[in-house]
């Protein structure tokens, strides 16, 4: 039978350094036994009396209010500690995103989820382990932890660092829908091709404050966990994707694909390099320069993208032959070839499959034509273009529908 009380991170804190100063640590489930064994509990959470919105509070008193927050007890008193935790084992409610203060000086423990872990060092630093590597995380480093990542996150008496919890099923039908392409495509990686992390580096100086943008957001995402109504979970969403949109805006260049087994991708490394390279580039040139085989290179790309080396170029190819279409006077043999094409044939069917029209017509358009065929190209699949293309122009209706 499940036990569920109430006590605030700060009751958890102090038991926890009183543990640790003497040598005994103990876990965060056996702090919260000790607790309840007390009577220094309550059967409901306090309720916590802000004045103000919390992403108007200085961060200081933002994390003062952190060890504020209340921590219901989500373990069954049966159940001892499991290697996985599941969402309805930490969130009581129907919440799609929950949040935690992470206490200092407790046991830890490599464990997985079911669940995305938003991992973030607020102020000081926190240490991130998989089996094989620990990295150091300090001050505006944000780490996405993938579900099935096995993996601990600990922090020191003077650290602050938060965890954001995000059902899996939340990514699939509430972010993906607002975040970019290749943006959707790395976090659709960490669930379908194995477990692994993003780490975003936001902070230039190693003692540097945290980014207010960012911190405001996380504030907000907190009070809409905290001080629910009835509009409290698709605001923390919103403001959740903000967050998620924001990191990949800014800080896409300082970001690090890891893996719970030990690797370190390096996709950034090598997106920037395809993006330099992509007028001469072939699968085994890209491949030479990382010192990886031909056929490993092709399924981290697609595994980390969502597509294939040659989708990545032909999107980078017929950007650039746009680009000069619209704001040069170029023939469209010498677009072709500064896009990457010896065959000014070739890159007028391609162009053409793409836009719906060939360059000339763009051209002369003003592209307007051509955006709407690549636009819905990238919301629909391809048979499903086709077939509207074909029924629609068998009506007569297809010049007047693009």
């Amino acid at each position: 039978m499940r036990k569920i009380f109430s006590v605030t991170s700060r009751q958890v804190r102090r038991l926890a350094m009183e543990y640790a100063e003497s040598g005994e640590k103990k876990s965060f489930q056996q702090l919260l036994q000790l607790l309840y064994e007390r009577g220094e509990y309550q059967p409901h959470p306090a309720a916590l009396h802000v004045d103000r919105r919390w992403e108007q509070l200085e961060p200081s008193a933002f994390f003062d209010l952190l060890w504020e927050l209340p921590v219901v007890n989500p373990f069954s008193d049966w159940r001892p500690p499991g290697d996985v935790i599941a969402a309805e084992d930490l969130i009581l409610t129907r919440q799609t995103v929950f949040g935690l203060v992470y206490i200092p000086g407790v046991v830890r423990r490599l464990h997985m989820h079911d669940f995305f872990e938003i991992d973030i060092v607020l102020r000081g630093r926190g240490l991130l382990s998989f089996e094989k590597q620990t990295k150091e995380c300090r001050t505006g480093d944000v780490c996405i932890l993938f579900p099935g990542a096995r993996h601990d996150f600990e922090v020191g008496p003077d650290d602050i660092a938060v965890s954001l919890v995000v059902r899996q099923s939340a990514f699939a039908s509430s972010f993906f829908d607002h975040l970019s392409p290749e943006a959707a495509g790395l976090f659709l990686s960490g669930t379908e091709s194995g477990p692994g992390c993003l780490m975003f580096s936001t902070n230039e100086q190693p003692d540097g404050d945290f980014d207010p943008t960012l911190l405001r957001l996380i504030q907000g995402i907190f009070q809409e966990v905290f001080q629910p109504d009835g509009y409290a979970d698709g605001c923390a969403v919103s403001l959740m994707t903000l967050l998620l949109s924001d990191l990949m805006r800014r800080y896409s260049e300082r970001m690090l694909c890891l893996d719970d087994r030990g690797g370190n991708a390096g996709m950034m490394r090598i997106l920037r390099y395809i993006e330099e390279n992509y007028r001469t580039l072939t699968l085994a040139s890209l491949a030479e320069h990382f010192h990886y085989s031909s056929a490993y290179m092709s399924r981290l790309i697609r595994r980390q993208t969502g597509k294939t080396l040659v989708e990545l170029l032909t999107e980078l190819k017929m950007k650039r032959a746009r680009e000069l279409l619209l704001h040069t006077g170029l023939r469209i043999d010498e677009v072709a070839e500064m896009s990457g094409y010896e065959s000014t044939d070739h890159f007028s069917r391609q162009f053409r499959r793409l836009y719906g029209e060939p360059p000339g017509s763009f051209r002369k358009s003003g592209g307007e034509k051509g955006r709407v065929c690549f636009e819905l190209s990238h919301i629909i699949s391809r048979e499903f273009i086709g077939w509207v293309k074909f029924t629609v122009k068998n009506f007569g209706m297809f010049e007047r529908f693009v």
